[in-house]
């Protein structure tokens, strides 16, 4: 199965996606390349046809491939996308507000479609204009 990639979008800015030769995915599964042409044309492993004779795949549909449930971040990928404070971060985790995946001892991953229910999950704030500026009293105070 052959598709059309579309770009993603990070900080309101198009990010181009990453493609990868036949010969690349083939190289990092540690399998042939006619191994991969079998798994895209039996559409378990989505391309890109770029001219009649090349086709690519996109790093992110390899990945997810890889990894069914998603993208793992680190603590510090979450921090910055959050812009929190690492230490922050753990606390969510602590008190399971953000869940997170053990890895080793003491290595925290977070699921990419995790943070993405946690940040669609809290509620809209709604600030009037009276709140953000401080009310005189009738005594001018």
């Amino acid at each position: 199965m052959i598709h059309g990639a579309s770009g993603a979008l990070r900080n309101g800015e198009a990010v181009l996606p990453v493609l990868l030769t036949v010969k690349e995915v083939a190289d990092r599964l540690g399998t042939s390349e006619s191994a991969i042409y079998a798994q895209i044309y039996r559409g378990r492993l989505p391309a890109i046809k770029i001219t009649p004779r090349s086709v690519r795949i996109s790093e992110s549909d390899l990945e997810l491939r890889l990894n069914p449930a998603g993208r793992e971040l680190t603590v510090a990928e979450v921090a910055l996308y959050l812009q929190l404070s690492i230490s922050e971060v753990y606390w969510l985790i602590r008190n399971g507000r953000l869940r997170a995946l053990v890895r080793g001892r003491i290595g925290r991953r977070i699921l990419e479609r995790d943070l993405v229910d946690y940040v669609d999950a809290r509620p809209p704030v709604a600030i009037s204009a009276q709140s953000r500026l401080p009310v005189a009293d009738s005594a001018g105070r």
